[in-house]
């Protein structure tokens, strides 16, 4: 006599709230879980007895990234996507489920940062941006972070001077960190504003020089307390604002006029570029800016750093392998929150179980990211 089943009792309405909080339509839902959508529809729409098995209920929540015990709820929660990101795109209707699920990992990621190292205020959050003007908050800023042009210009390369970046705006108490399997053309990052350590994410696909820029335009965001979503194509005058911000952070006029003469565009823009540790692009831009080079040499050199990208793209899926993954995790999840966690287990804080729930790894991931962070110093 064949076994009956089990099945799982779910409300309808968490099911829903769900799928929904991860961004997925009903039809996408069904196929990633490998279901019909008529199925998935009985589940959530509550009609006859119907309910999930328990090995549905696990893709479930794999898919919407979820514990089971969350699908035990009697009621939808509250939801936890952030109520004030800053979602920078090149256009699109809504947050994805990759972005969503980036803005709920990010989220806890602050909360477990917040309880094993706390934070003190930011102090770069009293900074008026109108009353300083775009010129003068960026120089004021730059004070505050400790780093001087002469700091910038000796890393020798964007990755080293991303990481100086990065570390200045941790020290200054913002939670950073990046993601993956996000595409560019979706979503170059985002920020979540907070009194006590705001948050930013960089789109880990995005080159070092690019991600600079991008941090940097957050970090305009965070200072001006943005409270919506901010998209390049429903508020373009805080994306122009915020992109002035980070051209006058990275590339202070006096400094770009030291090197860059007006008299060859290509030169100008790769002298600034290597010199400030930024993308070509954002060169170019700021080179324009203070009337160096025309229009028509920012276009030329979009151009080309679209064919350069789209080659790199290329190279890259072609090849086989890339970094391990323990690397891009870390990359992801960052040395200062990773050591934490790891801090917080030496001192009898926290158990094992919590380190690898914290950082989101298998033991052996964890192992070879705590090496990782050990062999290069980065231990705070």
């Amino acid at each position: 006599m064949a076994v009956a089943t089990p099945r799982v009792a779910v409300s309808p309405r968490v099911l829903r709230f769900a799928r929904t909080e991860a961004g997925y339509d009903l039809v996408e839902a069904a196929r990633r879980a490998g279901i019909s959508t008529d199925r998935l529809a009985e589940f959530e729409g509550g009609d006859g007895d119907l309910e999930p098995t328990l090995a549905q209920l696990r893709k479930f929540a794999d898919l919407y990234d979820r514990t089971l015990a969350f699908f035990l709820l009697q009621a939808p929660p509250l939801s936890d996507l952030p109520d004030v990101p800053d979602f920078r795109s090149l256009g699109d209707d809504g947050f994805s489920s990759s972005v969503r699920r980036e803005m709920r990992k990010a989220e806890r990621r602050r909360n477990i940062l917040l309880e094993y190292e706390p934070i003190d205020g930011w102090e770069l959050m009293d900074i008026g941006l109108d009353e300083a003007g775009t010129g003068g908050a960026a120089a004021f800023v730059r004070e505050r972070l400790g780093v001087t042009v002469q700091d910038q210009v000796a890393q020798p390369n964007h990755d080293t001077a991303l990481r100086m970046w990065m570390r200045a705006l941790e020290d200054a108490g913002t939670a950073i960190f990046q993601m993956s399997r996000v595409s560019s053309d979706e979503c170059r990052g985002f920020s979540v504003y907070h009194d006590v350590a705001p948050i930013i994410v960089l789109n880990g696909g995005e080159p070092p020089g690019a991600r600079i820029f991008t941090l940097m335009h957050e970090l305009c965001h965070l200072l001006l307390r943005d409270g919506g979503v901010c998209t390049v194509w429903n508020d373009q005058q805080t994306e122009r604002r915020c992109n002035r911000f980070a051209a006058e952070l990275l590339m202070p006029g006096p400094a770009v006029r030291e090197i860059a003469f007006g008299e060859d565009a290509d030169h100008d823009v790769q002298r600034v570029a290597r010199g400030f540790q930024v993308s070509q692009d954002a060169a170019a831009i700021r080179l324009r800016e203070l009337g160096l080079i025309t229009q028509e040499d920012v276009d030329a050199v979009r151009a080309e750093t679209i064919d350069r990208l789209a080659l790199a793209k290329a190279k890259q899926k072609a090849s086989e392998g890339g970094p391990p993954h323990y690397r891009t995790h870390l990359r992801n999840l960052g040395d200062r929150y990773v050591t934490s966690v790891l801090d917080a287990h030496r001192d009898g804080r926290i158990d094992f179980a919590d380190v690898t729930s914290f950082l989101e790894a298998k033991t052996g991931t964890v192992d070879r990211m705590a090496k990782e962070i050990e062999s290069r110093g980065s231990v705070r």
